[in-house]
């Protein structure tokens, strides 16, 4: 079951909703691998299953969240004994964005769980509720999902993934940093922006990112970039113009500049190169 929400139905509040809905799968069913536009969140409600990305794979079980960041190449899989059940929706604007943040999610940290057991037992409640809700009343649907992001922050269980030594960086201003560098990838950013955001001077925040990341902010948003930029033209149908619009660049002639310095080949040379193998899903939910 999947429910679709018009761009012309939202109204200007800092949260777009794009889709959500209800889905129990067969035994071993696996999705991907696919790359998505949105932040999307998938609530285990029962049974196991796995996540893999570029980044890693993890385990899951009933009563994990597990997030999937746009143009991020994923593959989902349900345990061949005990299937999951999971309700997801996907969303994206400041304020999801925001609540990601806070949440302590993003790529190498995909994981989230409840604080407590009645916190679980509040978020599904609100996610039954906007799963029954129709696309008709969008206010009501957009106040749901803004209570079920309350209730999370307010239940978070992420602290130890985001916190504590688990993610894989230490520094807690290299990891708002990379958070940020993944969040506004697609705007004209740069090291002076992520600095401000992180609160401190660009130079500190050079040498933390050299002593952790080794490499530089600026390095970091460079690569990072060009990796969405490979999924994008990777996909096929995408004009380059409009991929380097999505990674942050207004000149498509300079971003074709930038990506054959940092690739070797143009970016066109490097899409019949390198052929689809996945596919923006628009509708993953109908396993297609």
């Amino acid at each position: 079951m999947e429910k679709y929400v018009l761009p012309e139905h939202m109204v200007n509040f800092g949260l777009n909703i794009y889709r959500y809905g209800h889905e129990a799968c067969q035994p071993s069913h696996s999705f991907g691998p696919a790359i998505r536009r949105h932040y999307l969140l998938h609530f285990v409600i029962s049974g196991k299953g796995t996540l893999h990305s570029s980044e890693g794979d993890w385990a899951l079980e009933a009563g994990t969240v597990f997030y999937i960041a746009p143009y991020q190449i994923t593959t989902y899989t349900a345990d061949h004994r005990y299937p999951w059940e999971y309700m997801w929706i996907e969303v994206d604007g400041l304020i999801a964005e925001r609540t990601l943040e806070l949440l302590g999610l993003s790529r190498t940290t995909p994981i989230w769980q409840a604080s407590k057991d009645d916190g679980w037992k509040e978020i599904k409640e609100l996610l039954s509720n906007i799963v029954a809700e129709g696309i008709g009343n969008v206010l009501k649907l957009m106040g749901l999902t803004c209570l079920l992001f309350d209730s999370m922050t307010n239940n978070n269980g992420a602290e130890s993934a985001a916190h504590t030594g688990s993610d894989k960086y230490k520094n807690i201003y290299v990891r708002k940093a990379i958070q940020f560098i993944e969040a506004r990838f697609g705007e004209a950013i740069g090291t002076a922006d992520i600095a401000e955001h992180c609160g401190v001077k660009r130079s500190y925040l050079t040498r933390l990112f050299h002593s952790e990341v080794e490499m530089g902010p600026k390095r970091y948003l460079l690569e990072f970039r060009m990796g969405i930029a490979k999924n994008l033209l990777q996909e096929g149908s995408l004009p380059i113009k409009y991929i380097a619009c999505s990674v942050g660049y207004n000149d498509q002639l300079y971003f074709s500049r930038v990506f054959k310095e940092h690739v070797g080949v143009s970016p066109s040379e490097w899409r019949r190169l390198n052929p689809a193998t996945h596919a923006i899903v628009e509708n993953e939910y109908g396993f297609v």
